[in-house]
């Protein structure tokens, strides 16, 4: 298959694909995404809305295909850095959910996103986090998520258990991912087995951490109580490094334009 072709990029413009390569049209999905970054996770229109198959391609919109068998994708940016919500969560944890000072509580404002302290704004319209309130592991839901993934195999390292999947993207590269529950997080994460990665590519640019595994959300953990969310934004990330590989920047977080 030839490689597609790309418009050089600038730092106010996503790069461009050019020829009938794929039938994925890229740059919408780019233009998707970073709306519903804009707009805080808000309801999108349907049309709008991103999906990931069971072959791990993104569609819009579904395509006029059935999405009650399709994973819905969560369009918040990929995370970079714990920073001070790490070390809040973390201190909350080890307090055993004891009252902490204002300037290092946590809330959810009514968009989702996750402020310390109020960061100055009104905190009683926020909902206050609490160090205990991560969902717990659902076995069945695993297994409904299991059928809307590519082919997956179970496999264990005697720590983790979880499934082995591979994502062949719209620029036929190949993915092959570990995902699985993290106990201590409390949340489903994502490893990357192949292509090697690791050191040649950096948390911020390819929202990649250098233990492998993928950086997909502000949650702690960099993962999704859900596993079909994570499985969904683990199929989004690959177009994500895809793009970083040759040169455009990651391309798929608001304010990181290649």
């Amino acid at each position: 298959m030839d490689i597609p072709t790309y418009t050089e990029p600038s730092p106010c413009r996503a790069a461009s694909i050019t020829g009938d390569t794929f039938h994925v049209d890229l740059n919408a999905i780019q233009r998707a995404v970073l709306e519903q970054q804009r707009n805080g996770g808000a309801q999108v229109p349907e049309k709008d809305q991103l999906y990931a198959d069971s072959n791990g391609e993104i569609v819009l919109g579904g395509e006029g295909r059935d999405t009650s068998r399709m994973a819905k994708v969560e369009a918040d940016t990929f995370y970079v850095d714990l920073n001070a919500i790490q070390r809040a969560v973390l201190e909350q944890q080890r307090n055993g959910g004891a009252k902490v000072a204002d300037k290092d509580q946590l809330y959810a404002d009514s968009n989702g996103e996750i402020v310390l302290g109020g960061e100055g704004r009104d905190t009683s319209r926020m909902a206050k986090v609490e160090a205990d309130t991560f969902f717990a592991r659902d076995l069945a839901m695993e297994a409904r998520t299991v059928a809307k993934m590519p082919a997956s195999y179970k496999v264990s390292d005697g720590t983790y258990e979880g499934y082995v999947y591979k994502i062949t993207n719209a620029f036929n590269d190949t993915y092959e991912l570990f995902i699985y529950y993290h106990d201590g997080y409390q949340v489903y994460r994502v490893a990357l087995i192949s292509p090697r990665l690791g050191g040649e590519v950096n948390a911020h640019g390819c929202h990649l951490w250098p233990d492998g595994t993928i950086c997909l959300t502000p949650l702690q953990g960099s993962g999704y109580p859900s596993m079909e969310e994570t499985y969904s934004k683990s199929a989004l990330w690959t177009l994500g490094a895809s793009l970083f590989q040759r040169g455009h920047g990651f391309q798929l977080n608001a304010g990181q334009a290649g």
